[in-house]
């Protein structure tokens, strides 16, 4: 593994924060992930997604706007790494304001309001 790779267990809340602060971005590999939150934790602090297109990567990642969605291959994926970071290189804060943006949207006070004006909605057709 490269130098630069950890693998990390459990970790604080702080570390966390400071992590995602201090990477490129971030690779999501699991297949059946309904609603990550981590693609939303990367988001926020402005970070692109590289992850499989499938599950809840799909609700979170805008492809080619916050990340990119790729099929469940090593190569593939290894691939679109070495695009973003190439992509990186050339312009650090490509995906930033976008990221920070979609993370947004998921905010709970967002979630709530939506929330909100579906119940009336609903409420009026079964009414």
């Amino acid at each position: 593994m490269p130098e630069n790779v950890k693998m990390l267990e459990t970790v604080s809340e702080e570390k966390l924060v400071d992590l995602y602060s201090r990477c490129k971005g971030l690779i999501c590999t699991a297949v059946y992930e309904d609603f990550g939150m981590t693609p939303l934790e990367a988001m926020a602090r402005g970070k692109p997604v590289m992850a499989v297109d499938e599950g809840g990567f799909t609700e979170t990642v805008v492809n080619g706007e916050t990340g990119l969605l790729v099929e469940a291959n090593r190569d593939e994926l290894a691939g679109t790494v070495e695009a973003v970071c190439a992509s990186l290189r050339a312009n650090p804060d490509r995906y930033k304001a976008k990221c920070m943006k979609r993370a947004n949207e998921f905010d709970v006070s967002i979630f709530l309001k939506r929330i909100h004006r579906f119940i009336p909605e609903y409420d009026n057709k079964q009414g």
